[in-house]
């Protein structure tokens, strides 16, 4: 027995058990039916007009996100002024400890050499 077969039985087993006529039955299983054809047609339609809205986004989405993520990673490897000057002074700040080593140095060898002579 397979399962539409087991639902007719059952079906009319519970109706027997109510004490239904064939006729109430019959309109019973007819109603049942109706109300079955009506929910398959609005979930078909349902699904229909959400996979019609959906689908321009599911053709421009990828695109979209594509061109947005590549725009940001352009603009998160991108230099502004702030940048540049920040270099300029990071440079300006090691060339003046580089040329006050190099006069450190100087002076401790005139020091010594003096010593010396």
């Amino acid at each position: 027995m397979n399962s539409k077969e087991a639902f007719k039985i059952g079906f009319v087993a519970r109706c027997l058990e109510k004490g239904m006529s064939l006729d109430e039955m019959t309109t019973l299983a007819k109603e049942g039916l109706t109300k079955v054809s009506t929910i398959v047609g609005d979930v078909t339609r349902t699904g229909t007009s959400l996979v019609n809205s959906l689908l321009p986004l599911a053709i421009a989405g990828p695109p979209i996100v594509g061109g947005l993520l590549g725009y940001s990673a352009a603009r998160a490897t991108d230099i502004d002024d702030r940048d540049v000057d920040d270099v300029k002074n990071q440079e300006l700040v090691q060339t003046y400890n580089t040329e006050s080593d190099r006069l450190r140095r100087q002076q401790a060898l005139r020091h010594l050499l003096k010593g010396k002579f």
